[in-house]
């Protein structure tokens, strides 16, 4: 097995991992100088997003039916509300019903 000469070698170090370059050397001592060290940094509370609640209700057969047609009805036309629960959260808005979503 042949030695490589060491110019063949260049910018590897003994065990096969690369000599980091002066700039990429410079770039993370920037990185490093711009932490705050000893300081505790909030992080900022995320916003809370109002989520819906499940619920449970009890329907007539024919109208569980019903609904699940329009929704995949909905869905293939790619119109109106695409789940039983925007279809029933559209008719409770329209009866007068408040939505925060």
């Amino acid at each position: 097995m042949a030695i490589k000469p060491p110019s063949a070698r260049a910018g590897v170090q003994q065990g096969g991992k690369p000599v980091p370059s002066s700039e990429d050397v410079d770039r993370l001592v920037r990185e490093l100088a711009d932490k705050p060290y000893g300081e505790v940094v909030e992080p900022e509370a995320p916003k809370r997003i109002a989520k819906p609640k499940p619920i449970t209700i009890s329907l007539p057969d024919v109208m569980i039916e019903q609904l699940e047609d329009q929704a995949l009805q909905n869905k293939r036309s790619g119109k109106g509300p695409k789940t039983i629960s925007a279809l029933i959260r559209e008719q409770l808005e329209k009866a007068g019903y408040k939505s925060q979503l």
